[in-house]
């Protein structure tokens, strides 16, 4: 019952972090990658669920805390061009 709670947090995880790659996407085009690789990454976690099938735990958190990483490198890239625009005024 615990590794369908899990599923269904990463997943969660999973829907959260493409929807900000999804807002990113005109900053930045490894967004864009960031975003189609999530959409597999939920595919996959909704075809598990659906069908109660085992994962791999450790290699789903390990992509999503990845992709978190980087679409935070992309959110602080995009604040300091920001910034940089700002003082520029």
């Amino acid at each position: 019952m615990t590794e369908t709670i899990v599923l269904q947090q990463y997943l969660e995880k999973a829907y959260a972090l493409a929807y900000k790659a999804q807002k990113l996407i005109t900053v930045d085009r490894a967004a864009y990658r960031i975003y189609r690789e999530l959409k597999e990454v939920i595919e996959s976690l909704e075809f598990y669920l659906n069908n109660k099938m085992e994962y791999d735990e450790a290699e789903v958190g390990t992509k999503l805390k990845y992709f978190e990483k980087q679409l935070a490198l992309i959110e602080e890239k995009r604040d300091s061009t920001l910034l940089g625009r700002k003082n520029d005024a």
